[in-house]
């Protein structure tokens, strides 16, 4: 999927996934401490603007301008302190500054996923989090959404594990679940959720 794509629906009226936050996301923050947290390929922002909200310190990227320029205007209207710039994932690298990473729906080829996935990694603090959620690979025929036509970009346990390999895994789960996040993940899903700390050397 093209920049012109992802700037194609996140021009369409309303939310394409939804004003809310992902569920998961929202429990997993709702258990912390407020902290630094990074949220790639973060599209029209629903969650940085939750996690704004609630008081943590957000730092949020997207390849899509359109995705960035919606969440930034309605950091605005809420007076938020949001920072949200232009960027594919595939070039980020970071120093570990962050207290949680957290990854919802941003899926990327096989060919580039593991080295994308290990330099977000890298980003998270000792003691820190990453945490996923993502579409399985028995997505494919499911009207809820997901990369359809690139089964390679779908989710399995056992990749997840590999990608971020040296991380103590606490969350490592396939379910079979019906989604509700706006127009496009909408009914039957089937979803990886992952959840894993950087151990303290």
């Amino acid at each position: 999927m093209t920049t012109d794509f992802w700037n194609q629906r996140y021009t369409e009226e309303g939310w394409a996934y939804g004003d809310a936050p992902n569920e998961f996301f929202r429990r997993w923050l709702a258990y912390h401490k407020p902290g630094r947290l990074l949220l790639p390929c973060e599209g029209e922002g629903r969650q940085a603007l939750h996690a704004a909200r609630n008081g943590w310190q957000v730092e949020a990227f997207d390849l899509s301008e359109a995705g960035m320029n919606k969440a930034m205007r309605q950091a605005k209207l809420e007076n938020l302190d949001l920072v949200f710039w232009v960027e594919d994932v595939l070039n980020y690298k970071s120093a570990p500054v962050f207290d949680g990473v957290a990854l919802i729906y941003a899926h990327l080829p096989s060919a580039v996923r593991r080295v994308a996935h290990r330099n977000l990694a890298s980003a998270v603090l000792e003691g820190g989090w990453l945490i996923l959620e993502g579409f399985h690979t028995d997505q494919v025929g499911k009207p809820s959404g997901g990369p359809q036509q690139q089964p390679d970009m779908l989710f399995q346990p056992d990749l997840l594990e590999e990608d971020f390999q040296g991380m103590e895994v606490l969350v490592n789960q396939v379910l079979h679940t019906h989604l509700d996040e706006g127009r496009y993940h909408r009914g039957e899903a089937s979803i990886c959720r992952f959840i894993a700390r950087k151990p303290i050397t």
